[in-house]
């Protein structure tokens, strides 16, 4: 007998969430506040798959995000083997968890500047009698210092203004997996 993976099942289990969000491939819903997207395992060969094994072994791998507006999305993959009974056999996870938002001035702005007045102070080195270069420096020194303390105080504010989906996320990876271990039978 091979464990097979009921895709019915798993979407009966999330009442009133999207379940046929990114093209049908994935469910997304609300949880405490904060949304999450679960890949339907089978749907899609580069997120949430399924792998048969040893003859009758089912491997499923479910992938999780906990969706930030604004910002990078934290990640989770969720390993699991079922025997042919569809007995749990193995699990492991993978997650990253993402710092900071969207709110931060990439590093290569303040590069770009830099290069800019860097320039200009060179060019007007002759007519000012190398007082440009001096000041260019000056302004350099401005424009990082101002990127580095904004960068410094969006990620502080973004800590303070996470809606709790962070926190919560560990808990919805533990309840879709255990979604997915009701899917599946021998």
């Amino acid at each position: 007998m091979t464990a097979k993976f009921s895709e019915a099942t798993f979407k009966s289990l999330y009442p009133g969430a999207n379940t046929g969000a990114k093209g049908g491939t994935a469910i997304e819903y609300v949880s405490q506040d904060s949304e999450y997207r679960v890949y339907i395992p089978g749907k899609d060969d580069k997120k949430s798959t399924l792998k048969t094994e040893n003859g009758d072994h089912l491997r499923v791998t479910l992938s999780q995000d906990h969706n930030i507006k604004g910002s990078t999305d934290d990640h989770s993959d969720t390993y699991l083997l079922f025997d042919g009974k569809g007995k749990l056999i193995e699990l492991s996870h993978d997650f990253q968890i993402s710092e900071g938002s969207a709110f931060q001035i990439p590093a290569w702005i303040p590069k770009a500047l830099d290069i800019g007045v860097e320039l200009l102070g060179a060019i007007g080195a002759l007519e000012t009698a190398g007082i440009s270069e001096v000041v260019a420096q000056e302004v350099v020194a401005d424009i990082n210092s101002f990127c580095d303390t904004f960068n410094k105080i969006m990620t502080k504010l973004n800590k303070i203004g996470e809606d709790g989906g962070k926190l919560n996320f560990p808990a919805e990876i533990c309840h879709n997996m255990n979604k997915a271990s009701v899917s599946v039978a021998g």
